[in-house]
């Protein structure tokens, strides 16, 4: 990576960006019945763990950061993450969207379990 060759070293990385219906479709394609895609929790952690190792292969420090939206929605963390780790999937922290005019009055209202979610 030249920014590194450069000086310049991120703290964090984010492998994809509110990932909740999976990444390159149509080889992970979501689709609205909440399955992660066609392919399923394995071939997404596939593509999480190859973007992870290149990360780590460049620079080793920083933290590879997942993200998905709906950040009120701890039945939708729950389900991504435990299936992600389910499928032997990398990461060192959890990013999280959440858009006040999106949020269908879930503002301001903490996330049940929210301790353990987080």
């Amino acid at each position: 990576m030249s920014a590194c060759r450069g000086g310049v070293h991120p703290e964090w990385v984010q492998v994809g960006n509110e990932t909740n219906d999976g990444m390159l479709w149509p080889v992970n394609t979501g689709d609205p019945g909440g399955r992660v895609s066609v392919n399923g929790f394995p071939a997404f952690a596939q593509l999480i763990n190859s973007g992870y190792a290149a990360v780590k292969s460049v620079e080793p420090a920083a933290t590879v950061v997942i993200h998905i939206s709906n950040g009120y929605d701890n039945t939708l963390f729950r389900w991504m993450f435990d299936g992600l780790k389910g499928a032997g999937t990398n990461w060192d922290a959890i990013g999280m969207s959440l858009y006040p005019s999106t949020t269908n009055g879930h503002l301001g209202r903490p996330m049940p379990d929210e301790h353990e979610t987080i």
